[in-house]
């Protein structure tokens, strides 16, 4: 396929966002820009794959020559780099339904000490249910199916929000995104209910314990907290579609939106312990910087460093990938995100003095399902099955 190429102006930059009609509990903000980039590039996508329906893109290995794209209908592929050729390497659509946003929704690879790699999958079952569950996978990069070990079951009240991402984080434990249990409006209030693990990350170590399939950390942040679950890291999330660990331990999260406002959350590593150990993002008492649900009070939480509006044919970002001098040497460390309905896909940069610059990077991709990285490169997943790589130039 013909790449196409998308020149793009660097646009207004923002700081962390200026908070608007927000209750007393909302933290204070001041805006500050940064003068315009005079360095300019070109982008270019170029169609590599073709996969209907793929709406997660992984590697397991840098070292592998491979990766893997998973199909929301059930169906787990590995690809070599530079060929078109695919092997199925997992089949769990007898497990899975694909109503409304369920099915096989994210997957992550971890390596333990043993140097055994195992698979982990985050699926909805045919109930609709969350399942959480461990493959171990073989040295060519195949999965032993017969291995599924079931780590978790959480009850889904609706059919949407499901969250479903998964990743190792860089402490080798395991984290898993889920949405507020879904309808709209978060009506039973689950995001900020620490006795609930919907609208939450969690992170567990999926080694067994004496009383359960996964251990939980010691340093979890509310082990200790009356009444609520172990498991949670992070809270006050919507529909965490995708997030991201990047190379130097941040935490990069799209959070999808409501009615009106798509959002970016940024926590930074500070070496001491994995990001984002007791983070409020906001939701339901905010959606992006602005107020919502006013029954929840909200306080000292985490505010988007970047929101957009549901204009221009915008209406659900997808997120989540980190860009490194291995993938994009010349557009190193910024974090890549599409929207949905618009096709659109941008890139932003968050520097330590919490200024946001924005750049276009490609347009009128068709439904954005994912963006996600390699150590080989950017990649745009898209619903009807085109999956493309983004360079500089």
């Amino acid at each position: 396929m013909t790449p196409t190429t998308f020149r793009w102006a660097l646009l207004a930059i923002i700081s962390t966002a200026f908070i608007s009609g927000c209750s007393s509990t909302a933290p204070s903000v001041t805006e500050t820009t940064v003068p315009p980039s005079t360095d300019v590039v070109e982008y270019t996508t170029t169609e590599v794959l073709r996969s209907p329906g793929a709406v997660d893109l992984v590697e397991r290995y840098a070292e592998d020559g491979f990766y893997y794209v998973v199909q929301r209908e059930g169906i787990v592929t590995r690809h070599e780099y530079n060929t078109t050729e695919s092997t199925v390497v997992l089949d769990i659509r007898s497990l899975t339904t694909t109503d409304n946003e369920r099915g096989l929704l994210g997957i992550t690879f971890r390596q333990n000490e043993q140097k055994q790699w195992h698979l982990y999958a985050n699926h909805t079952d045919i109930d609709g249910n969350t399942r959480v569950v461990e493959y171990l996978t073989r040295a060519d990069g195949t999965v032993d199916a017969t291995t599924r070990r079931l780590l978790l079951t959480i009850q889904q009240p609706y059919a949407n929000h499901n969250g479903g991402g998964v990743a190792i984080g860089p402490d080798n434990m395991l984290y898993i995104a889920l949405g507020d249990g879904g309808s709209s409006n978060d009506p039973e209030r689950r995001a900020q209910d620490l006795s609930s693990l919907l609208g939450k990350l969690l992170r567990i170590d999926p080694t067994p314990s004496s009383q359960s399939p996964y251990s939980i950390p010691s340093d979890n942040p509310f082990v200790n907290t009356p009444n609520a679950r172990p498991e949670i890291w992070s809270l006050g999330l919507r529909n965490p579609w995708r997030f991201t660990f990047a190379a130097n331990g941040d935490l990069w999260i799209a959070d999808v939106g409501q009615n009106t406002w798509e959002e970016i959350n940024h926590v930074r590593y500070t070496g001491l312990t994995a990001a984002g150990q007791g983070a409020n993002f906001g939701w339901s008492g905010f959606e992006g910087n602005h107020q919502f649900n006013a029954d929840q009070s909200v306080q000292n939480h985490v505010p988007p460093i970047f929101e957009y509006e549901h204009v221009d044919g915008q209406c659900s970002i997808s997120g989540a990938a980190v860009s490194a001098a291995t993938n994009m040497p010349k557009r190193p460390d910024r974090f890549f995100f599409g929207d949905y309905c618009s096709g659109n896909i941008r890139s932003i940069s968050h520097d330590v003095e919490g200024r946001v610059s924005v750049e276009d990077v490609a347009s009128d991709l068709g439904n954005v399902t994912a963006v996600r990285s390699t150590s080989r490169g950017i990649f745009v997943l898209t619903l009807d099955g085109p999956i493309l790589q983004v360079r500089t130039s």
